[in-house]
């Protein structure tokens, strides 16, 4: 009894398909899906498998897949909720390396993002370039000192004795 192939119709002995050719031409065959890129709009055409089993089909391409999951568009993106270090991370990303100090332009050496309210929020002007040294003076000057011991004191804090939220 002889069989016909699914794809070609040919006729064959065993198998469904006559070749490995038409068994991958079958498989593709109606099951193709247009979808567009969620980062820049461009449409492509994708098997409807690789979709389903692997997820694709999101991005056109590695470069839109990468802008379209870094900063509020990250799962990982915290907001106004970013610790110490991320934050000054965040800053250093977004105005660069600090190459002079803002008090005083003469001073050499090592130099820091320090913030000027001491809030620590994501708002890039809160933040100054300022060597090391005038940079402990100016996070530990006597009056923004005591400002910052009082909120602490009665700033909330979580049970591991942190602070919960901003020390206002």
């Amino acid at each position: 009894m002889d069989k016909l192939c699914l794809f070609c119709k040919k006729n064959i002995a065993v198998n469904k398909f006559c070749s490995l050719k038409c068994f991958q031409k079958n498989r593709s065959v109606g099951k193709y899906v247009y979808k567009s890129c969620e980062e820049c709009g461009k449409v492509r055409r994708l098997l409807l498998r690789y979709i389903k089993h692997y997820g694709w089909g999101k991005f056109c391409s590695k470069k839109c897949q990468y802008l379209g999951s870094v900063g509020e568009k990250s799962s990982c993106w915290k907001g106004d909720n970013i610790t110490y270090t991320a934050l000054h991370s965040w800053v250093y990303r977004r105005r660069g390396k600090p190459n002079k100090c803002e008090f005083n332009h003469e001073h050499r050496g090592r130099f820091d993002w320090a913030n000027k309210s001491g809030l620590y929020e994501r708002v890039l002007d809160d933040w100054i370039m300022l060597c090391r040294s005038c940079h402990l003076r100016y996070d530990y000057s006597d009056l923004r000192r005591k400002k910052m011991s009082h909120n602490a004191k009665n700033a909330e804090r979580d049970k591991l004795g942190r602070f919960v939220g901003n020390i206002n």
